[in-house]
């Protein structure tokens, strides 16, 4: 039965972890601390483009942008021209980024560190219609296409990958990935499975062999891999 709101994360204690960055662990009430202290810093504005290259900055800013009823725009390449063209297409556009600025021209709003100093947040509940989303298509067919996904349709997506995944791991557990998390392939599986799905994000995007086993050896076992056949 459809419900009316949902948790933004799955329960479990404040101390648990969610996140590793690199080696280093992250609970539950400080993923919740960042993410919040920069919904509060976000523009009054209808829809934010996410530019972190970092997997973990990622999940903040577009979790950020869920508290704040902010669409996140998530477009099929970061070329100057595509981003120029939806800047175009909706002016009230803010880019949010890890880096000290922008190569694009729109209004900017780098991500910060951790804010330790901010109380443990109560969990935040999200409309299950709230549209959190938009991804275009390729665009190898014609113009790419906007899509919007809701809060709801991901948690329920990310539940079913959960309980396939979590049967052939054993138990929730912490998600490696070598794919881009900005489409919806890696945004599936190194996002919103673990950190909607009860396992642990890895901030690691390793590419060549010894960079893998070396990223996966600093999680804690099980774990696991989500690649491509390329890797």
């Amino acid at each position: 039965m459809t419900m009316n709101t949902l948790p933004l994360l799955p329960e479990s204690g404040m101390d648990s972890i969610v996140a590793y960055r690199g080696a280093s662990p992250v609970t539950r009430a400080d993923f919740l601390r960042d993410l919040l202290a920069l919904a509060a810093r976000i523009p009054d504005t209808g829809h934010i483009l996410n530019l972190c290259k970092d997997r973990y900055w990622f999940a903040v800013a577009l979790f950020a942008g869920i508290c704040r009823g902010t669409l996140s725009v998530l477009p099929n390449s970061i070329a100057p021209e595509v981003i120029a063209s939806l800047g175009s297409e909706l002016p009230d556009l803010v880019c949010l980024g890890d880096q000290p600025s922008s190569p694009h021209r729109l209004p900017y709003l780098q991500v910060s560190g951790s804010q330790a100093a901010i109380p443990v947040p109560a969990i935040p509940r999200i409309p299950f219609e709230q549209r959190i989303m938009q991804v275009y298509t390729s665009g190898s067919t014609g113009q790419p296409r906007g899509h919007a996904k809701t809060f709801g349709r991901i948690c329920q997506c990310a539940a079913a990958e959960a309980r396939r995944m979590w049967t052939a791991t054993g138990k929730p557990c912490a998600v490696l990935g070598t794919v881009p998390f900005q489409h919806m392939y890696g945004l599936e599986s190194t996002i919103f499975l673990p950190l909607l799905g009860g396992g642990q994000l890895s901030s690691r995007l390793p590419f060549f062999p010894a960079d893998v086993f070396a990223a996966l050896a600093e999680l804690p076992a099980p774990r696991l891999l989500v690649t491509t056949p390329f890797h």
